[in-house]
């Protein structure tokens, strides 16, 4: 097989409409349903009434994107995965119901993220057991996404990059709640390029696309959140400021679910079962005992000035 056919078969992937075919007919062959990402049908939108059902249809995803990843993304609203800087507004973190408008003021939150990530290290210095790529993120792209990761985890500021989880019971929970059930929520199956958990080894080649690194690998261990969501960061390590104007989104969704969390069921307990229960606020969002988010509180606050978030140290 040649070069440029082995490209484009990585370039190819099953989604829903290969799930539909495949539970009304069972054909012994789904070729004709391997498309590249222009032709799959991500806007097309399943809805499943059971995290059960959602296992099944999955299960199939995985087993037919034999050479692709897949993660997932659980959010209670329908709206494209686009990362933090380049959506149109911010929620100001610790400032509840306040929030700024990204759409003319791009480019100050991006370079602003540089002073971000280097106060970010400061915290962590005694918290990590391998500081490197926080002390030399400014020396090398792939080192940048050691505190972008820390900074899109906790949502401290406007990151080029988006966080997933390879937990599809993780992604369900965030889909429909985790402080207070929501009646439905969407959940985004994407295939992703191989998985970096070295930073050391993301390219230095410019061309490279979006990598997806393990949060475990980068997160302080002493920070709970991206151990127990099974997280993993996902972006571009050469993102510059011509990036700024980019409507992109990481990976390639291969299927769109409408989670319907019907307490109606035949069994009286909608989404979730005995076996599947949702996880709770606590078990993904932990503030108690998080000593990394206290860390950050004690660190800085934030101010607006002008219509602008100013990072203020303590």
């Amino acid at each position: 097989m040649s070069t440029n056919t082995v490209a484009s078969e990585e370039n190819l992937y099953y989604g829903i409409g290969a799930w539909r075919l495949w539970e009304e007919k069972a054909p012994t062959s789904l070729r004709s349903q391997k498309l590249p990402p222009g032709e799959l049908i991500p806007i097309e939108t399943y809805e499943v009434t059971t995290f059960r059902e959602l296992v099944r249809i999955v299960a199939f995803l995985n087993v037919m994107n034999k050479k692709h990843h897949l993660l997932f993304r659980g959010q209670t609203e329908d709206f494209p995965l686009r990362p933090t800087l380049l959506r149109d507004t911010w929620n100001v973190p610790w400032r509840e119901g306040e929030k700024v408008d990204l759409r003319d003021d791009r480019q100050y939150y991006w370079d602003a993220l540089d002073v971000m990530s280097s106060r970010i290290g400061a915290v962590l210095r005694d918290k990590l057991p391998r500081h490197r790529p926080f002390d030399r993120f400014r020396d090398r792209d792939a080192y940048r996404l050691a505190p972008w990761a820390v900074i899109q985890h906790y949502e401290l500021w406007p990151t080029p990059v988006l966080d997933f989880t390879g937990s599809l019971r993780v992604a369900a929970s965030f889909a429909l709640g985790t402080e207070e059930a929501k009646p439905e929520g969407y959940l985004y199956v994407t295939a992703m390029p191989p998985f970096i958990s070295d930073l050391d080894d993301v390219p230095e080649d410019e061309s490279v696309g979006p990598v997806a690194v393990r949060l475990s690998a980068v997160c302080p261990p002493s920070a709970p959140r991206p151990h127990l969501q099974d997280g993993f960061l996902v972006g571009e390590p050469h993102f510059n400021d011509q990036a700024l104007q980019a409507e992109s989104s990481p990976g390639v969704v291969v299927a769109k679910f409408l989670l319907l969390n019907d307490s109606a069921t035949a069994d009286g307990q909608g989404f979730w079962d005995n076996d599947f229960p949702p996880h709770t606020q606590e078990s993904l969002l932990p503030s108690l005992g998080d000593v990394v988010l206290a860390a950050f509180h004690e660190a800085f606050e934030y101010r607006l000035e002008a219509g602008r978030v100013v990072l203020v140290e303590r």
